[in-house]
């Protein structure tokens, strides 16, 4: 009798010891949240290989009450590209939870799904995008991330009493020697003096001229900062694009 109380010691101990012990991914709900939504994944990052398309992939909770559900098919439209592992497929991960919705890092690229509209909108629909703020920019750089070679830099942004918001940028492109394919070399030039505006619809306009925000000018939308990973996710003149964020100071 004595044994068998202290086993049972032990299995009560083993069993609330194991409890708050991470999980594989593919085994616990992972959650984000920003306040007034939560978002439970079903899976992290990694699905069953028996999985099925009608499983629930995330749900969403608004203000503790649940709100919508997405399935594995809501999100992935061609699951024939999931990446197979040994005993998984991964299907993507959740970059950021944001005010206007959560940004996904797929297997299918980048997407995202809105709150207000409850499914995944257009990468260039405004909607999703919220208000910059000078706090944001004044001592930021931009750099646009790019696969094609091109340089798009806004070093620095500052504000001058004399002649207001200016920014210095680089532009150019990266090229390679044909005799060494690997060598990257930048080839870009300094812009002339830029200025910058924020709108009151919290649109960030880039201009050659401080007193024409209007004509030929560069329009970034702001959808989300990463302040961790130093990314910023952006519409750019109609163009998803993702910059490399740095503070400056």
């Amino acid at each position: 009798m004595k044994k068998f109380f202290i086993y049972t010691l032990l299995l009560i101990f083993g069993i609330s010891l194991f409890a708050d012990e991470p999980l594989l991914d593919n085994d616990q709900k992972f959650s984000v949240e920003n306040g007034s939504y939560k978002v439970v994944f079903t899976y992290t990052n990694l699905l069953p290989l028996n999985y099925q398309k009608k499983n629930i992939l995330f749900t969403v909770y608004k203000n503790g009450i649940k709100y919508d559900t997405q399935t594995i098919k809501d999100v992935l439209k061609n699951p024939k590209g999931l990446q197979r592992t040994a005993s998984y497929y991964y299907w993507g991960t959740c970059k950021a939870i944001y005010e206007k919705g959560i940004i996904l890092d797929t297997v299918e690229g980048y997407k995202i799904y809105n709150f207000e509209a409850k499914k995944f909108l257009s990468l260039t629909d405004k909607s999703n995008a919220v208000f910059w703020t000078q706090k944001d920019l004044i001592h930021h750089s931009l750099e646009k991330i790019t696969t094609n070679g091109s340089i798009e830099n806004y070093n620095y942004f500052d504000y001058d009493s004399n002649v207001g918001h200016i920014v210095a940028a680089t532009y150019g492109r990266t090229e390679r020697r044909a005799s060494s394919p690997n060598y990257k070399k930048p080839v870009s030039i300094s812009a002339p003096l830029l200025y910058w505006s924020i709108n009151n619809a919290g649109l960030l306009t880039i201009a050659r001229d401080s007193a024409d925000f209007t004509k030929s000018n560069t329009h970034i939308y702001k959808i989300y900062i990463d302040e961790k990973f130093e990314i910023a996710y952006t519409i750019q003149n109609n163009q998803f694009v993702r910059y490399k964020y740095t503070n400056n100071d």
